[in-house]
């Protein structure tokens, strides 16, 4: 996994206080906000994209490589991964208010 990726997933761990549940509990509740997270930065990152980049990323979002769309991406938009902890950070606040409730 990306280490950005893995750092966001931490913050993650820590902003929820999943500590208390089981660790099968925690991956699922992980890997479901990581899914949230990933989609939210694809959809934000493509309208930033001129139309042959979205093309591109269509084509790689086809494919089972999700290192390679980061890679891309990386590459498309200035900063970032900045621009994405700001996009992860947005669907963690909003995850942790429903969670919360």
């Amino acid at each position: 996994m990306n280490p950005d990726l893995e750092k966001i997933f931490e913050e993650v761990t820590q902003a929820l206080d999943l500590g208390g549940l089981s660790g099968a509990e925690r991956e699922e509740i992980i890997g479901q906000l990581g899914q949230a997270i990933l989609e939210q930065i694809i959809i934000s990152s493509y309208q930033k994209l001129s139309p042959e980049n979205q093309e591109k990323l269509n084509l790689l979002g086809k494919g089972d490589d999700a290192g390679a769309v980061y890679i891309f991406l990386e590459e498309q938009i200035p900063d970032f991964k900045n621009f994405a902890r700001g996009e992860a950070r947005r669907v963690i606040d909003e995850f942790a208010a429903e969670f919360k409730k």
